[in-house]
């Protein structure tokens, strides 16, 4: 079962075009969680103060790029699904409360290895230009 606040890996098994119930329209990304035996969605919302950035990220994340969604006459939904089936991913899933029900939610994809694997701290120093921490021998003391 899915935990908030934790990342999972996913593959893509298709999406398809939707809209709100107030008609805003979107893209809805369907995902399978072989670790965890389960399948969900990730919804790409395309409102008009949607973050253009955003956007193109988690459609490059599937694949896609804003070309090819902008494109209805030469890309089917069809055509959508066979570019970003089987893409590997990496999901974050969070608690959302709506009228009173708690529910777990996608919040955010990203490209499978785009999550950093050293500690931030060592990140930080090198964005910095300074340097990550140096190796010592285990007979050495730290200071």
């Amino acid at each position: 079962m899915l935990e908030s606040g934790k990342r999972y890996f996913g593959i893509v098994t298709s999406g398809q075009f939707i809209y709100s119930q107030k008609g805003i329209p979107a893209y809805q990304v369907f995902i399978d969680c072989p670790d965890e035996m389960i399948s969900t969605s990730y919804t790409i919302w395309m409102s008009p103060n949607s973050d253009q950035k955003r956007l193109e990220k988690d459609f490059a994340t599937i694949g896609l790029s804003l070309a090819q969604v902008s494109d209805a006459k030469k890309y089917t939904e069809e055509q959508l699904n066979e570019i970003i089936a089987h893409k590997e991913i990496v999901f974050g899933v969070k608690e959302n409360e709506f009228k009173g029900k708690t529910t777990l939610q996608v919040k955010w994809i990203e490209r499978k290895g785009a999550i950093p694997t050293k500690p931030p701290r060592e990140a930080a120093a090198e964005f910095f230009g300074g340097k990550s921490a140096a190796k010592m021998d285990d007979d050495e003391p730290p200071f």
